[in-house]
């Protein structure tokens, strides 16, 4: 702080931090917008996507306008990081994505396959796992994402085998726009 005849005005740091936030937010939206004519233009029918922090308010605090990007078609689908181990949070968050994509087809939920216990990370409980994937199912996901492999465990690939996706499907892809 400015000792003296100097007067620090806070209101207009506050102003200045805020074009700071939305000049690099702008930055990272143009990164995503070329990136998308780029993929597209080398290949038309790829997919373009990125895992993104699960909430508008918390992505906006890096930077990710992801809801601008799906608005604009700018990007094909985001997978927000929903990495909680609370399924009512989990919920939470679903209902917000559900005020920007209705039907879920272009928000693949991201869930975490980890825990960390006493500075440790293991796989999760199988219960959670598959509470948050039926939670997912009956919110109208089209899938979901899990992270991160090398969490991947024998009996979770039996439980994605023989209860999650017990027949081959095509990967999903969204409807293309209109």
């Amino acid at each position: 702080v400015p000792k003296g005849k100097h007067h620090l005005d806070l209101a207009h740091w506050k102003r200045r931090v805020a074009k700071w936030r939305d000049f690099r937010t702008q930055g990272v939206t143009e990164l995503v917008r070329d990136v998308y004519r780029r993929a597209k233009g080398l290949k038309p029918n790829v997919q373009v996507s990125a895992a993104v922090l699960s909430s508008p308010e918390s992505a906006e605090s890096v930077c990710q306008d992801w809801p601008r990007w799906l608005q604009e078609e700018t990007i094909d689908f985001v997978i927000p990081m929903a990495y909680t181990e609370d399924t009512a949070e989990l919920a939470r968050q679903i209902a917000e994505w559900k005020t920007l994509d209705p039907r879920l087809q272009r928000i693949i939920p991201g869930l975490s396959i980890y825990q960390e216990t006493a500075g440790r990370a293991t796989t999760r409980n199988l219960d959670l796992i598959r509470s948050q994937h039926q939670l997912c199912r009956r919110q109208g996901a089209h899938g979901v994402n899990f992270f991160s492999l090398q969490y991947v465990s024998d009996p979770l690939i039996w439980v994605c085998r023989s209860e999650f996706y017990p027949t081959k499907v095509p990967a999903y892809a969204p409807p293309p726009r209109k």
